[in-house]
């Protein structure tokens, strides 16, 4: 039994098992009526991209719509919204979609 638990440490150890490697993730759809061309589209991947604990981010031209998926513990929407502001979108709406 002894020798199963540094077995279990050892692998703890080497492969980085953490509480933290099982953080919920969250994705949000957010409408973004300014995300109209490619340039806009880029600027608001842009701004919410670069914030710590966004895992991924896309945008839909067509639909005006940005999705992003983060790590809801270290994370807020209202952050992720906050950071569309500052860059210049409004967000009226956002739905969760996991």
């Amino acid at each position: 039994m002894r020798r199963f638990a540094l077995v279990v440490l050892a692998l703890v150890g080497v492969f980085g098992f953490s509480i933290g490697a099982f953080a919920k993730s969250v994705t949000y759809v957010l409408d973004t009526p300014g995300v109209v061309c490619g340039g806009t589209s880029k600027r608001a991947r842009e701004a919410v991209e670069n914030i710590d604990h966004v895992e991924s981010v896309s945008t839909d031209m067509n639909e005006h719509t940005l999705t992003v998926s983060f790590d809801d513990e270290h994370l807020s929407l209202e952050s992720v919204v906050e950071a569309l502001g500052t860059a210049g979108y409004t967000v009226p709406n956002s739905r969760l979609v996991n």
